[in-house]
């Protein structure tokens, strides 16, 4: 049957999904992520190294119950428990700060804090085929406290490996919002759409945590930085906050506490200074020996 269409006609929305997906591609060439969760890096203590998760269950566990933990799991306490010596003045804190003024000195109050969730999915890889053809319609589902954001008319065709390129922005609090799920869907125009799988994020402890999980440092600073800061102000943030004295900048390097950087390669820019700041901040972990490593 011939088409209606005239002879010049283009999709709009498949070029724009083009357009998305080679977008995504470029992207993930740059990003440095592993192909696992972050919280399971070593180097970031699975983002725990602030709040830790306790959860409450119901009953007693004996070895003829037939309730699995999950079953009788009732809810969760989310804080943290120090033990140190009675005798600490010659100990410090993560952050460099004495001990004697105790170790939870630095934790964060119990105030409601507004937040703004921008999540960027790039890319599923081998998701499990549910059509005969042995490939797939994905589409994404974003759920965190009463907000669910359902993008299945951007599904992507006959794809197991997808490249979404897909960005949502959501206004939340903690502690209310403290978890992100993020389902994968089949999109099926005939029956039921099928249920492919999820992960869940546990956006509160990476918001809290050490290592900056909230948002990842760019390798180079160019216009599409994504922090709400800007190098130089996350490394005076961080220098303040470990009580070493704001960085000093030169001509050619920036000195953090007793450390001198010098960027490897040349930049004549008028962002050398956020350059040097971002170069000295993915080398934090070499400023102090309490530093944490933060996130790539």
């Amino acid at each position: 049957m011939r088409s209606g269409k005239p002879s010049g006609f283009v999709n709009v929305a498949t070029l724009c999904h083009q357009s998305l997906a080679q977008n995504s591609k470029n992207l993930l060439k740059r990003l440095k992520n592993p192909r696992n969760e972050l919280e399971l890096v070593p180097e970031f203590e699975h983002f725990a190294d602030v709040l830790q998760t306790f959860d409450f269950y119901y009953g007693k566990l004996f070895s003829n119950n037939k309730n699995t933990l999950a079953e009788m799991k009732v809810g969760s306490f989310k804080g943290n428990v120090m033990f140190y010596p009675a005798d600490r003045d010659h100990l410090v804190t993560f952050s460099g700060k004495p001990l004697s003024n105790g170790a939870l000195q630095e934790s964060i109050d119990n105030e409601k804090v507004n937040v703004t969730i921008r999540v960027y999915i790039v890319r599923a890889y081998g998701l499990h085929p549910k059509d005969k053809d042995g490939k797939c319609d994905p589409y994404i589902v974003l759920k965190t406290g009463s907000v669910e954001i359902n993008d299945r008319e951007n599904y992507v065709t006959n794809q197991i490996n997808p490249y979404f390129g897909r960005h949502f922005e959501i206004q939340g609090s903690f502690p209310t919002d403290a978890k992100l799920t993020v389902e994968i869907k089949d999109h099926d125009s005939v029956s039921k759409d099928d249920y492919i799988g999820m992960t869940e994020m546990d956006l509160e402890s990476r918001f809290y945590s050490r290592h900056r999980g909230s948002c990842g440092l760019a390798r180079n600073y160019t216009t599409e930085w994504r922090d709400q800061l800007r190098p130089s102000q996350i490394l005076e943030e961080l220098c303040d906050r470990h009580e070493i004295g704001y960085p000093v900048y030169f001509e050619k390097s920036v000195v953090v506490g007793s450390r001198d950087f010098e960027l490897p390669f040349r930049s004549d820019g008028e962002d050398f200074r956020e350059e040097l700041a971002l170069y000295a901040l993915r080398s934090w972990h070499q400023v102090i020996t309490q530093a944490s490593f933060t996130l790539p």
